[in-house]
């Protein structure tokens, strides 16, 4: 029976990141914790389950699989906690008058048949006058939600070099100096785009 912590923890680690899609950005480490979490779960109810069959060797079993089967709802449940968030920021900046749109994407995990809803971004629509108090609230609990969430965030800020660097100036002011959030500027249409992590390469 001491064999199966460890036994969980690989579990929940191998099930919780093979669960990524290829060539999908996401916080491993996130989705790891929260593998882990669900995973020492699902054993535990696993092992109960087994040993009441009456075998040790059915408990280890019911471990195993328990462990990853929590791993992967958990890996899905910070997936969805991702789409809230960006639900929540949306639904903001629209009440201040402003276009906002949540993509999501159904992408099969790896090892599973159906595919899982997840998060491709946010991004909010600005008006060419940037410097309205609409504007900043909405940049401002952008960045306070950047701040909070537990998966990494890239902030890109589209617009004229001179309505970038004042939405950039506002971001700057309102993230906290210690953020994991990165931000990055592009020519375009004034407006904010949100990814769930940075991007990478």
């Amino acid at each position: 029976m001491n064999k199966i912590v460890p036994l969980t923890i690989l579990a929940a680690l191998l099930v919780g990141c093979a669960s990524l899609p290829e060539g999908h950005h996401t916080d491993k480490k996130a989705v790891a914790r929260q593998s882990m979490k669900g995973g020492s779960i699902g054993c535990a109810i696993g092992a109960l389950t087994g040993a009441l069959v009456g075998k040790s060797s059915d408990a280890v079993k019911g471990c195993v699989a328990g462990g990853a089967a929590g791993a992967l709802s958990a890996g899905i449940k910070e997936r969805n906690r991702q789409i809230e968030e960006a639900n929540a920021l949306a639904a903001h900046a629209r009440a201040r008058g402003l276009t906002a749109e949540v993509a999501t994407e159904a992408v099969t995990l790896q090892g599973e048949s159906k595919p899982v809803t997840t998060l491709k971004g946010l991004t909010i629509d600005l008006p060419a006058d940037v410097n309205t108090s609409a504007v900043r609230d909405v940049v401002q609990r952008a960045a306070r939600m950047s701040d909070a969430s537990k998966t990494p965030v890239t902030i890109t800020v589209k617009g004229s070099k001179a309505q970038r660097a004042t939405l950039v100036a506002t971001l700057r002011h309102a993230l906290k100096t210690d953020t994991t959030a990165t931000v990055k500027e592009a020519d375009g249409k004034a407006s904010l785009h949100l990814a769930p992590v940075p991007d990478v390469g």
